[in-house]
């Protein structure tokens, strides 16, 4: 017996199979000239000829070490490791929703769901116009949400004349069995552990749990007060939310409203977040600028900084109208690239540099 006695018969594995992993049990047969040495399997107890044997896993050895030297398992080894994978809900590259749930595909419906997960705010403003599938959208990301993550508990607040409307999509497309309640009821919820540990889709109506304005008056026993107190002491703690999702959301545009707090508070109890709007901004970008700061308030803190980046981005929204077009003007596109690269915010902005060696671009 060879490597320190198989490193003082602890485990060993076949160098040809490094996932078959035993227990030498001390016993050893000669065949021929050939040693042969019994190991206890998971599987059974086999006989094993010494020279197809190593010491058994090491924590040194990485999975790149054990690529490059080719010690690797079997086919069957690799199905169960990717299927494994896959069940975790961890591969980046695959969109668990897709085709689970009752509803057509259409391509762009599942364009939020990966922005949401590349999203390092875990936030998301889907502002499609009217018809095109907003509530499917964010059906569609929580299905994501779900079953990549183990996403429990899903709260929909929105215009009281849009609850059935909510929880009729979410229980026949998404398979979902959505609850509409009141304040005293969401409050319930989530004061509940073994609620919040067994999970919910609620539904709520943004008039309907928007706190009075005495709210912080301790005798007020409204319960929707009570919800406003509590929604505020738990913004420090751990996250009551696991996906909050605003509709009509421009009905927050105004900061400092009531109804404004009542989002800010439940988007700060909240995992992810997102907001639907087919009217995001109704008279000035300040109305944008506030739902943004809503789900970003790190990004978004200030009007002036929103500006800044709408004005480095302008030239680029036209560069995309331009490519959209019929007939791309190739040096009207070159300018608008240079321009949005002369930006103080986009001068170092590597996808614009690797976009040109703006002269040496190749356009189809």
């Amino acid at each position: 017996m060879n490597e320190q006695q198989m490193r003082a018969q602890g485990p060993v594995r076949r160098i040809h199979d490094p996932s078959h992993v035993g227990i030498l049990t001390g016993e050893q047969r000669m065949r021929g000239d050939r040693r042969y040495l019994q190991v206890r399997f998971s599987s059974g107890t086999q006989w094993v000829a010494e020279d197809q044997l190593e010491p058994g896993p090491s924590t040194a050895d990485s999975p790149s070490d054990l690529l490059l030297s080719c010690r690797l398992s079997t086919p069957a080894d690799l199905r169960r490791t990717l299927v494994h994978a896959k069940l975790s809900g961890r591969l980046a590259d695959v969109i668990y929703s897709m085709e689970a749930t009752n509803t057509d595909f259409y391509a762009y419906q599942f364009k939020p769901v990966i922005k949401l997960l590349e999203s390092p705010a875990r936030a998301i403003l889907i502002a499609d116009e009217v018809g095109l599938g907003k509530t499917i959208e964010a059906g569609l990301i929580w299905t994501e949400l779900q079953t990549r993550f183990d996403k429990r508990r899903l709260l929909v607040l929105c215009p009281a004349a849009l609850r059935e409307k909510w929880r009729d999509e979410l229980m026949s497309r998404m398979g979902l069995d959505p609850q509409i309640v009141n304040a005293k009821q969401l409050l319930g919820a989530l004061r509940n552990e073994e609620h919040m540990a067994r999970g919910f889709a609620l539904i709520g109506s943004l008039q309907g749990l928007r706190p009075p304005r005495d709210w912080e008056d301790g005798d007020n026993s409204s319960d929707t007060a009570q919800l406003a107190r509590f929604l505020v002491e738990s913004r420090s703690g751990e996250g009551l939310i696991d996906m909050l999702v605003i509709d009509e959301a421009h009905h927050l545009r105004t900061r400092g409203t009531l109804t404004s707090q009542l989002g800010t508070w439940v988007r700060e109890v909240s995992d992810y977040a997102v907001l639907l709007s087919a009217t995001p901004i109704h008279n000035t970008n300040r109305d944008l600028f506030q739902l943004l700061s809503l789900l970003d308030p790190d990004t978004f803190s200030r009007d002036s900084v929103f500006s800044q980046i709408l004005e480095a981005n302008r030239p680029l929204v036209e560069a995309r109208d331009l490519i959209l077009r019929q007939g791309i003007d190739r040096e009207h596109l070159l300018a608008l690239l240079r321009r949005a690269q002369e930006h103080d915010l986009l001068s170092t902005n590597r996808q614009l540099h690797l976009t040109g060696s703006l002269s040496s671009v190749h356009l189809l």
